[in-house]
């Protein structure tokens, strides 16, 4: 496992700390645009409702009336007063065609002033919009523009934006807007989300956060267990970063985050750009599972469906996500059953990074597939016929029991492991084995070498004499299936028959996992071509009564169940 390092640059401190608006090469240096202690409250690409933070926020230490200067020569473009969104604003178009955007004053310096408050007289109203030409207005580098406030917002700030000649909102980090930053990001947590139906991890559908632990001695974040993956899965991670000065009171965003897999990239993000017409997916860059069911807000390490942010370079759709045990489509990373481990790296603009890993093991459920337990009858020796199959190949510990009590307890009456070799209809594995028929219900359970369970139940006789069954049915949904949960309170025969039928009138049989004794589990797929009404039924079959059991003798090769 690599040795984990967290990097803190500081040689750079003490140059940032006189001149905060050094730029990077080949770029202007522009004047810093506020008379305060250069400080950060948020940073560009922080999650807002709806949107991603388009600036940075500067901090004026709760306080109003700050000097905000225009960082080069230019004009201002436009100039807006309103009492909610970014209050009093002020947009100048540099002399190098990008524009700045400086909102949240509580006043404007003349002659700026002058024109808001001439149209506020002609309009007879507060708010205003005024749009300008080139002559209007000049303004030079240093030129004292406003004065900082909380207009619009109601906490005293500076919010500060940049904006590329395509009017793309930019990251000023990268344009030499810095503040003293010696502190490396902070992981908080990771999270493996299933990413369709048949995606599975630690044995279910929703996505699994966990926490992880700072380790002194390999100076990085572990997990502290291995996580159970298959199918498509994607990566997410909670973090902050901090900068010196606001350190105790504000959590930043990182400048980029990378997911490696067993040591080579398999995707990035960068927050430097995107464009306002995009703003809205935002959504589709963190895990809104996540966030709605209260985990946090991640950073998803995938390129999700849909996403047009231009934060991921050359990743394209479907890249970032593990396909663990499933086939390549030419996208994302194919995983072969087994472990693997996964590195978090997060990074903030002066280069401090923090690094977290876990390590994901590969592996396919066993499935206790329909028609899986049945009773059989060869000559006048009755016996129970299990099917068990595992899609990674692994053998199976198989465990035949049976129980008088309901379910209460079980008696073990064989225990036998199925060759991973042994093909069965088309591929199953299967063991058969002879059982007295004397008992209420018979339990098959498989096993893989990882601990993960498929059992199925088989009750030939009533457990009590009434004739009905209740049927609860609970649907949770997911993008693109239901999960139905099926309960009853009584002990079915076998496994029930579940359907599905379409508003275009196709129906189909699902597959149905059984959880426990009285309980089941059946995926419902959306289908995208048909709209309306899909209609799930469940049909389940109760025990014979057993006093009737000498007349229910099978013949010679027929099938119960």
């Amino acid at each position: 496992m690599a040795i984990l390092r967290t990097m803190r640059i500081q040689h750079f401190s003490f140059i940032l700390a006189l001149l905060p608006g050094l730029a990077r090469a080949g770029e202007p240096a522009y004047h810093w645009p506020l008379d305060a202690r250069p400080a950060l409250t948020s940073t560009f690409g922080e999650y807002r409702t709806g949107h991603p933070h388009a600036g940075l926020d500067l901090k004026t230490w709760g306080q109003e009336g700050f000097p905000v200067f225009a960082v080069d020569d230019g004009y201002v473009a436009r100039v807006s007063a309103s009492p909610w969104s970014y209050g009093r604003a002020i947009y100048v178009k540099l002399r190098d065609g990008r524009t700045t955007l400086y909102a949240h004053l509580s006043g404007f310096a003349p002659p700026i002033a002058d024109r808001v408050e001439a149209e506020q007289e002609r309009r007879g109203a507060y708010s205003v919009n005024l749009f300008l030409n080139a002559g209007e207005i000049s303004v030079r580098r240093g030129q004292t523009l406003g004065f900082s406030g909380s207009s619009g917002v109601g906490m005293p700030h500076l919010h500060f934006e940049l904006w590329d000649t395509a009017e793309r909102r930019v990251n000023p980090l990268e344009y030499g807007f810095r503040v003293v930053d010696t502190i490396p990001p902070v992981i908080q947590a990771l999270a493996l989300a299933p990413l369709n139906a048949s995606s599975l991890v630690e044995g279910g559908h929703d996505p699994y956060p966990f926490k992880v632990q700072w380790d002194q001695s390999r100076g990085g974040y572990l997990s502290p267990k291995q996580v159970l993956v298959h199918g498509l899965i994607g990566v997410a991670a909670d973090v902050f970063d901090q900068a010196d000065s606001s350190a105790s009171t504000n959590r930043l965003a990182s400048y980029r985050l990378r997911l490696l897999v067993d040591g080579a990239e398999a995707f990035q993000t960068t927050y430097s750009a995107f464009s306002f017409s995009d703003r809205h997916q935002v959504d589709l860059d963190r895990n809104f599972a996540l966030a709605r069911g209260g985990a946090g807000r991640f950073h998803n390490l995938y390129r999700a469906k849909g996403n047009r942010l231009p934060l991921y370079g050359g990743y394209r759709e479907g890249d970032g996500v593990l396909r663990a045990g499933v086939e390549s489509d030419g996208h994302g990373i194919p995983l072969k059953p087994g472990p693997h481990l996964l590195r978090v790296v997060a990074e903030d603009i002066q280069g401090n990074r923090s690094e977290a890993e876990v390590e994901v093991l590969v592996n396919a459920p066993p499935e206790a597939r329909k028609g899986g337990l049945r009773m059989v009858m060869w000559g006048n020796v009755f016996g129970i016929n299990a099917k068990a199959h595992d899609a990674d190949g692994d053998s199976l510990a198989v465990v035949f029991e049976r129980s008088v009590d309901e379910g209460q307890t079980w008696r073990t009456d064989v225990q036998t492991r199925v060759a991973s070799g042994t093909e069965v209809d088309s591929g199953d594995r299967s063991q058969e084995e002879h059982l007295p028929l004397r008992d209420l219900i018979y339990r098959m359970r498989a096993i893989d070498p990882f601990g993960l369970e498929a059992s199925r139940t088989y009750a030939p006789f009533r457990i009590s004499v009434v004739d009905t069954a209740t049927f609860t049915c609970t649907p949770a949904i997911y993008p693109d299936f239901a999960l139905v949960r099926i309960e009853t309170d009584r002990v079915l025969r076998t496994t029930p028959t579940v359907t599905v039928t379409w508003p275009n009138a196709r129906s189909d049989t699902l597959a149905v996992r059984q959880i426990d004794l009285r309980s089941y589990e059946v995926i419902v797929p959306f289908d995208s071509t048909v709209s309306g009404d899909v209609t799930v039924t469940v049909f389940g079959t109760l025990p014979d009564i057993g006093r009737r059991y000498p007349l229910l003798i099978p013949q010679t090769g027929e099938e119960w169940g």
